[in-house]
């Protein structure tokens, strides 16, 4: 990409730049019409260099190999929602259970995990007393144990929310499935 543009700048732009930086150019009071020059050329190869890249990109675009990756990663998310509709729908009652019960451990499993992590990590500034140790970041310790204190009652009231939906929907599948 880089040799391209540096090609185009010296076959657009620098011919210019060198037939006006003659020393008469200078003196004769021609830096208008040189500035005007240059930035003509630099303007008309920035369009060519902008058209093609245009072109490159709807090639590219267009094209069905395989091997060239997109980056549009909201037609990658919404693909991976649609296998995910389509896995759901083909799968029976016993088996939607299963799914549910299982995504909610792993809910339950990230929940504790990361309280087990605030609390260990109070435990290790109040441990190794890192408030006397470095003083001059005091102030931001103590902010940062307020703020695990709220982290702390988020995410155990969010605990206790996951376990009553959790309970609650497993005793709705229960009747729907087996009433």
């Amino acid at each position: 990409m880089i040799p391209n543009i540096w090609r185009n700048l010296k076959k657009y732009a620098l011919p210019t730049v060198m037939s006006c930086l003659t020393f008469d150019a200078w003196l004769t009071g021609r830096q208008n019409e040189f500035k005007t020059t240059y930035y003509e050329s630099l303007w008309s190869w920035s369009l060519q260099t902008e058209e093609g890249q245009v072109k490159e990109l709807k090639v590219l675009s267009t094209s069905k190999d395989p091997d060239i990756l997109k980056s549009d990663l909201s037609e990658y998310i919404f693909n991976l929602i649609d296998l995910l509709k389509d896995y759901v729908s083909i799968l029976s009652s016993e088996q939607l259970v299963i799914l549910f019960n299982l995504s909610g451990y792993i809910l339950l499993f990230m929940i504790f995990t990361t309280i087990a992590i605030l609390l260990i990590g109070n435990d290790l500034i109040n441990y190794y007393e890192l408030e006397l140790k470095f003083p001059k970041l005091a102030r931001y310790i103590q902010f940062q144990l307020k703020l695990r204190k709220f982290y702390l009652k988020f995410y155990i009231l969010y605990l206790y929310f996951v376990i009553l939906v959790f309970f609650s929907l497993n005793i709705f599948m229960f009747l729907y499935d087996y009433l």
